[in-house]
């Protein structure tokens, strides 16, 4: 939002600034958020010469959007931005503040000197005793933000550093300058509160409005749109049906489905309470408790008058195997999902164990090979047994039937269905082929040969997943059009892209060849495929090291990786 520049490259420092390639976004500290929200107002404060106040008082009216304040700047003179933000200029004040010794105040109807009123740059001047009183009730009650004018059908906004003066009260006034603070995120369009709990006090400001999931430094990842956990490929809708669909109280529904039939007009449950199958809702509507079809209320001992539900319909038949049908769908694809996230679960648990087990090996041998491979292959498995599970949220909504009838035939539905089900087959293979290699303990691990069967797999699932979402993005979700479907991109970061590029020079070591070749990657004994492979503190000697180069074999050490080109 304010340029470029703040969006760094992705970093392992807790604290820095976190990116997804072109998607990026920003992790704001309470620190960082305080500069962020300076240099906002400096900017415009600057281009429109006016004060710190007013140019809050426009960028919160703006959601913090500076680029809509001047695009709304260049089509209306500078009046206008004022008027429709509720913001006054100086000017105004300083011609309209009065000289009188004595002024009397319109909301309490009494006299003060005019040291002891207060101006706003609107021009209305009450006593302090008032404003004060006013300034507080509006911190209190959580309105400060836009805290506005007492004066009758003023839309002028109060002055920031006045409603400072007019404060007394230390905890109102820290309270205050922290309902500033937060404005930044609270009515910023691009920034969202962290949802960890407990609050780890950070926020998430991202470069666009699109749909992207984003993880912040205490490493709680979520969707930035809907703040919900991260659901990609599925968009906020889907994942908000499937959580009311499988969040429900089973107890509750179970009853609901033994003692309860729903309306036919209004589709709420009711309750049988005598035994008679005449039932009437508590909307009007009567309807027989056999066949849930309505009726009309004539009824006597043996029949309800002009209905009977004894014979048999085909389309009752057919609405019960519909349902049946249904519940079988529904079961096979959460029966999938649920299943991969308690995968997930597991896998997590053992990466926790696994980094401990490294750290304390690299604390006894300082010798000991870098494993930065090892990390990588972790974090692209949590994110795609994460995806894979999701896949099934999402199959179950779009590939129902007639989900979007005015878009795709049921022909082409079920073609879409085929296609989507063997690239996800294909996937789901090879997650858990990954998962089965870092079961292995530790050492075997480490083994070179067990290192370049995790590469290996770490890049294929990489391409596997890439390949899936350009076939959601272009052939599914691409020819609905009846619907914006949005989702988050898939950002992972190719294990076979970061092991051929050529690697970074350490400090003080000059380069003999003018342009090094993608073969340079290809012929060191130690690779590392972190996004900064030499790039370290001098307290970390291990990834200082720069391994002696070696005749390169025929085929080369990563003959693996290159196959996967052709594979994929």
């Amino acid at each position: 939002m304010f340029g470029d520049e703040q969006y760094l490259e992705h970093s392992t420092d807790a604290a820095a600034p976190r990116t997804a390639g072109p998607l990026g976004y920003s992790v704001l500290t309470p620190d960082r958020l305080h500069s962020f929200q300076d240099k906002a107002l400096a900017d415009v404060a600057g281009v429109l010469a006016c004060s710190v106040g007013i140019a809050r008082t426009l960028l919160i009216y703006f959601r913090w959007n500076v680029e809509n304040l001047f695009a709304y700047l260049a089509d209306h003179d500078q009046n206008k931005l004022y008027k429709a933000a509720g913001a006054a200029a100086a000017s105004v004040s300083a011609s309209t503040e009065s000289a009188e010794e004595e002024h009397e105040c319109q909301t309490c109807f009494t006299g003060a000197p005019l040291a002891e009123t207060t101006v706003m740059s609107c021009g209305h001047r009450f006593c302090n005793d008032c404003w004060s009183q006013h300034c507080s009730i509006a911190v209190r009650e959580g309105g400060s933000k836009r805290l506005k004018c007492m004066g009758v059908n003023c839309r002028t906004f109060c002055d920031a550093d006045k409603v400072y003066a007019l404060l007394g009260d230390a905890e109102l006034l820290a309270k205050y300058q922290q309902a500033l603070l937060e404005s930044f995120v609270d009515d910023n369009d691009r920034a969202k509160w962290c949802p960890s709990v407990p609050h780890c006090g950070n926020a998430i400001q991202a470069a666009t409005e699109m749909q992207v999931d984003v993880t912040c430094s205490c490493s709680k990842s979520f969707c930035f749109n809907c703040t919900e956990e991260p659901h990609t490929p599925c968009t906020c809708d889907m994942w908000k049906a499937w959580l009311i669909k499988t969040s429900g109280d089973s107890e509750t529904t179970n009853w609901l489905q033994a003692f309860t039939k729903n309306c036919p007009k209004c589709s709420k449950p009711v309750e049988k309470a005598s035994g008679c199958n005449l039932v009437m809702c508590r909307c009007g509507q009567p309807f027989c408790w056999l066949c849930g079809a309505a009726t009309g209320v004539a009824h006597d001992y043996t029949r309800i008058v002009g209905h009977e539900c004894g014979r048999y319909k085909e389309d009752a038949d057919a609405k019960a195997a519909s349902a049946s049908r249904d519940h079988k769908r529904y079961t096979h694809y959460n029966t999938r999902y649920e299943a991969h996230m308690q995968s997930l679960k597991m896998e997590n648990k053992q990466r926790e164990d696994m980094v401990a087990k490294i750290q304390q090996l690299e604390q006894e041998d300082s010798s000991a090979q870098d494993s930065s491979w090892l990390m990588q292959a972790l974090e692209q498995l949590s994110i795609a047994r994460r995806i894979l599970g999701c896949t099934y949220v999402f199959a179950y909504t779009v590939f129902a039937d007639n989900s979007f009838p005015e878009d795709i035939s049921a022909e082409q539905n079920s073609i879409n269905q085929t296609l989507f089900e063997n690239l996800q087959q294909q996937l789901e293979a090879e997650v858990e082929r990954l998962s089965g290699l870092i079961e292995a303990p530790i050492q075997e691990i480490l083994a070179q040969n067990m290192r370049l069967s995790a590469i290996d797999s770490t890049a294929s699932i990489d391409a596997r997943l890439r390949n899936l979402y350009q076939y959601i993005e272009n052939d599914i979700l691409g020819n609905i059009h009846s619907k914006m479907l949005d989702i988050s991109p898939y950002k992972g970061k190719s294990m076979l892209e970061a092991s051929l590029a050529p690697l970074p020079l350490a400090e003080g070591v000059e380069s003999t060849a003018a342009s090094p070749g993608p073969s340079s990657a290809l012929t060191a004994d130690v690779i590392d495929l972190t996004d900064s492979p030499l790039e370290a503190s001098a307290s970390d000697p291990k990834r200082q090291r720069i391994a002696s180069p070696r005749a390169p074999s025929p085929q080369g050490p990563f003959r693996n990786l290159r196959r996967l080109v052709g594979r994929s």
